[in-house]
C-alpha cells in the first residue's frame, strides 16, 4: 500500500473487539530515521462509544506520545469528543480525525506535508514525545493477535500484520 488509508473506525472496533491485539507503530522522518512504538493491548470502542480508545503497556524507541490519549474519543471536524476548550476542537485546529485528549501528543492522521519545514504549528503527522512539533514523512500502525510473535525484521510476511498506513504515494 503506497497511499494514504484508514481501514474505518467500525472494522478497527469489530476487528479489535476481542480484546487480543497489539499494536504497533512504526514511523519515519525525512531523514530516513526510524522510531517504533508498540502497545500490548488494543480496542476501539463501537459508534455509540464514540470509537474510544483503550490500549495497553508502551514498549519502543519512539518515546511514548500515545499512552496520553488512552481512553479518549475519537473526534473529526464534526464530532467534537475532546477535552479541549469549546473555542478550539482538536481535528478542526490541527486537522484530521484522531483519538485526541487535550490535542497533543500525537496525531498520525494529520494533514501531510513534503517538507517538514512547511507545516505550521503542530499540524501534520505528529509524534511529539520523539521529534516534537515536526511532521513525519510515513506512519504505519499494525495490529497482530497476541498469540503471534513478531520478527524485527523490516519484510512483513503477509497475514503476520494487519496494515494502516499513512504516507505519500
Amino acid at each position: 500500500m503506497h497511499t494514504d488509508f484508514w481501514m474505518g473506525n467500525d472494522f478497527l472496533h469489530m476487528f479489535s473487539d476481542d480484546n487480543n491485539l497489539v499494536l504497533k507503530i512504526e514511523l519515519e522522518d525525512f531523514e530516513k530515521n526510524f522510531a517504533m512504538a508498540e502497545y500490548s493491548n488494543f480496542v476501539v470502542g463501537s459508534e455509540s462509544e464514540n470509537y474510544k480508545l483503550s490500549i495497553g503497556k508502551y514498549r519502543g524507541n519512539a518515546t511514548d506520545s500515545f499512552s496520553g490519549h488512552n481512553g479518549s474519543y475519537f473526534s473529526t471536524y464534526d464530532r467534537k469528543n475532546d477535552r479541549a476548550p469549546e473555542c478550539c476542537p482538536c481535528a478542526v485546529t490541527y486537522g484530521g480525525g484522531w483519538w485526541f485528549h487535550r490535542c497533543f501528543e500525537s496525531n498520525l492522521n494529520g494533514q501531510y506535508f513534503r517538507d517538514p519545514d512547511e507545516s505550521s504549528y503542530f499540524r501534520g503527522i505528529i509524534w511529539e514525545q520523539w521529534l516534537g512539533n515536526y511532521s513525519l514523512k510515513k506512519s504505519v500502525m499494525m495490529v497482530r493477535s497476541r498469540g503471534r510473535v513478531y520478527s524485527p525484521t523490516r519484510n512483513v510476511q503477509d497475514g503476520d500484520l494487519t496494515r494502516i498506513t499513512y504516507e505519500d504515494p
